[in-house]
């Protein structure tokens, strides 16, 4: 971004004033310029004196406004302005503000700084830097809000700033702008953009954005778009720590010349307002989102991964959203070009879509996945984990399909009161089904595979109760196959007693000396031999609660297609039996003891 030309012309255009005392000093004072202190209209210059040198402005100017100020050092010197003071309104009409290399304007506590004019452009090819520690600063253009460029830096570490265009808008047009290798970093205050953002932009080159505390806020007035990697250009933001709120639409990597974008979450959070729509990648952009660590994504919009705008040439771009720790949030996520990978933390969407055939891909080997309704056909199976990290979907009611099948891996879970339309569930080894949430509940699927070590973890609220209410029931409208079931190869079913409040505890109604069946899944057909010795009935999580008579015992069996729990009590010739065995052992005990 070259702005020379921009800044020389609004230097010209009025009345100039340049800083004349090498050993710094008071802005305030007339004898530290050319003639007179800045007035209305007047362009201040700080950049022709050799030397190090510190200008302060610690106290309000007479003047309402002054032109532009253009803040500059020179090779192995330094130039320096400190604002303490309220007051300081420059308004230049085409740059109101430019820091160049080896310069750095601080506005401290105390210091109110208001920079307007048609474009605002800081750090033109050379390194400067703006720092806010406690005062506050406002920024008001028409095409531009604020730009850095050429390795330019704004520090946030408190206070506050504010970014706007009155233009607004993508294109040339936009409230924030940070290209050319610049960057900005917030350590802490409130930082408000409020028109559209870009980082990184076409021929002018890359930007960062950086933000480890504090507030920022995206976008509050429209058109508010705001994107990270635009045309050719790389654009990285990270955020570890604080809030960003962006109320507009959000594009990693964007366009048609490849761009490239990420968006590091580690810590913070980022929430996306107002339904507007998320891209990780589009047209022919490259960009990924990362969410580690303790970052908070949230958006109430839809999430698309290679977004494309409908022409074939261009249908290119592809997207990757990693959780591995933290939490993304939000409504319908579509994998249309690239890939989803959860690791670990949480994903919860509306709805989860993956129909591009190979191009999107959907890796889920550990962490919690809640969704409302899924729809993979993607050519390959939807497994849940990795066989060695905890994997837990949960389908929150709704309807799902896996046009290739879904099977759930040692130390994976599938839970929920949703219902499986398409695709065979398979429960391996170590893997575990459970209808319902924290309580009972209906889940309903296909087909379902039972291999030897996998589990039907089953609920119960209430022993008298109603079937799905008050007990877990599996509803499958296809085949159950178990042929692969043996006595040396067990399906468990593991029952959990729960008390009021679906808690741990004693079950109501549970009667431990009278005989009950419950009806806990039902399917279409069942291949395999349905035999009772094929499954073990673990009530450790009942019993520890709910204790049996002696001799009372569970067992499952099925009549037809109907599968069945029982609780069944010893006979009364068992329990005469039992007493005699009791009174003979108690005599012969007392006959030894004499």
């Amino acid at each position: 971004m070259i702005l020379a030309s921009l800044i020389g012309a609004s230097v010209l255009s009025a009345s100039n004033q340049t800083w004349t005392n090498a050993a710094g000093g008071d802005w305030n004072t007339g004898a530290n310029w050319t003639s007179a202190i800045p007035a209305v209209g007047d362009n201040a210059t700080l950049t022709t004196v050799a030397g190090n040198y510190t200008v302060t402005y610690s106290s309000p100017m007479a003047a309402a406004s002054f032109g532009a100020l253009a803040l500059n050092g020179t090779v192995g010197n330094t130039t320096t302005m400190n604002i303490t003071a309220s007051g300081f309104n420059s308004s230049g009409s085409s740059a109101a503000l430019s820091v160049g290399g080896n310069a750095t304007l601080n506005v401290n506590a105390g210091g109110v700084a208001l920079f307007s004019g048609p474009n605002l452009l800081v750090a033109p090819n050379i390194t400067g830097a703006l720092n806010i520690n406690g005062g506050s600063v406002t920024f008001q253009g028409t095409q531009y809000g604020l730009g850095i460029s050429g390795g330019g830096q704004i520090t946030v570490n408190s206070g506050t700033l504010s970014a706007s265009a009155v233009a607004g808008g993508g294109g040339v047009n936009a409230g924030i702008r940070v290209v050319g290798g610049g960057s900005f970093l917030i350590n802490g205050g409130t930082v408000s953009f409020l028109n559209s953002g870009m980082i990184g932009y076409f021929n002018q080159g890359s930007g960062t954005l950086t933000m480890t505390a504090g507030a920022l806020n995206i976008g509050a007035t429209v058109p508010n778009d705001f994107t990270i990697g635009n045309l050719n250009a790389s654009g990285n933001a990270t955020v570890s720590g604080g809030a960003v709120t962006n109320y507009g639409t959000l594009t990693i990597a964007s366009d048609a010349y490849a761009a490239t974008g990420v968006l590091n979450l580690s810590g913070g959070s980022w929430v996306q307002q107002n339904g507007n729509a998320v891209y990780i990648g589009s047209i022919r952009g490259n960009g990924s989102i990362n969410v580690t660590g303790t970052g908070q994504f949230t958006t109430t919009g839809n999430t698309t991964l290679g977004n494309w705008d409908g022409i074939s040439a261009f249908d290119t771009a592809s997207g990757t959203l990693l959780i591995n720790g933290g939490s993304y949030t939000g409504a319908n996520l579509t994998v249309r070009r690239g890939s989803l990978n959860l690791q670990s933390g949480n994903l919860t969407v509306n709805a989860l879509v993956a129909t591009n055939g190979s191009n999107g891909t959907v890796s889920f080997s550990g962490g919690t996945l809640d969704t409302k309704a899924t729809t993979i056909a993607n050519g390959s199976v939807f497994t849940v984990g990795n066989g060695t990290a905890v994997a837990a979907m949960k389908l929150d009611g709704g309807s799902h399909s896996f046009a290739n099948g879904i099977t759930l891996s040692n130390n994976a879970t599938l839970s929920g009161n949703g219902t499986i339309t398409l695709g065979t569930l398979v429960v391996s080894s170590g893997a575990r089904i459970s209808p319902g949430n924290t309580g009972p509940g209906v889940l309903g699927t296909a087909a379902q595979t039972w291999l030897g070590g996998g589990s039907y973890v089953w609920k119960m609220n209430d022993a008298t109760g109603i079937q799905g209410t008050n007990w877990d029931f599996l509803n499958g409208s296809g085949t159950l196959d178990v042929s692969t079931l043996s006595p040396s190869s067990k399906f468990i079913i593991d029952l959990v007693g729960l008390a009021v409040g679906n808690v741990s505890g004693p079950v109501p109604n549970w009667n431990k000396n009278v005989d009950q069946t419950w009806k806990i899944g039902t399917f279409a057909s069942i291949t395999g031999t349905f035999n009772a010795a094929d499954f073990n009935v673990d009530a450790s999580g009942f019993t520890n609660n709910n204790p049996l008579i002696a001799g009372g015992v569970f067992s499952i069996s099925n009549v037809g297609n109907d599968i069945f729990l029982s609780y069944t009590t010893p006979e009364p010739a068992t329990w005469i039996l039992l007493a005699v065995g009791l009174t003979t052992a108690i005599v012969f005990r007392r006959r030894r003891s004499t």
